[in-house]
């Protein structure tokens, strides 16, 4: 901490998690000058906290609906870079067609489990130059196997990936 009470961290921030209590009366009043309308300020209360069940869903170009966990845009001197990645699940699994219309060519469909029939949840890292990972490029994560990877597993994999960005720069084709 240095004279102005400024605190200095240096180190590793792989593992640190920032919070502050809510305080509904500082956020109520930046809504109110935001919007036309306003809600009452009981609703306002509820309405912060449902955005928390709602998700951050897309709808990709090959996989349909995704549940995107987390993305990471790499910035340099305050500026984004064209490196973005994300971590999504969806229960699309690539497969190779066999109808007589499309034979041979990649497809995409639900994955069920063939013991209780319950769709299957693959999770898939996407990347692209922007925060548009509609049209993104993915890959499915499996193990060397094939078998299909842990939130763990995943977690870890999109980590490795964030670190290697400060190395790689995305392009379209």
């Amino acid at each position: 901490m240095n004279k102005d009470k400024d605190i200095f961290w240096k180190g590793n921030f792989e593992y640190c998690r920032f919070g502050m209590p809510n305080d509904y009366i500082k956020a109520y009043n930046a809504y109110i000058n935001d919007v036309d309308t306003p809600m009452v300020f009981e609703e306002f209360k509820e309405a912060v906290h449902k955005w928390d069940d709602m998700g951050n869903y897309i709808q990709h170009k090959d996989l349909k609906e995704v549940e995107i966990l987390m993305s990471y845009q790499r910035l340099e001197d305050g500026k984004e870079l064209p490196s973005v990645i994300a971590l999504g699940k969806s229960t699309q699994r690539a497969y190779t067609s066999e109808k007589r219309s499309n034979y041979g060519e990649i497809a995409y469909k639900t994955a069920y489990n063939k013991r209780n029939g319950q769709k299957v949840w693959n999770y898939y890292l996407f990347w692209g130059v922007d925060d548009r990972l509609e049209e993104s490029g993915f890959e499915l994560l499996t193990t060397r196997t094939g078998r299909k990877v842990s939130l763990k597993s995943a977690l870890k994999t999109f980590n490795d990936a964030r670190k290697a960005t400060e190395f790689v720069n995305f392009s379209r084709i």
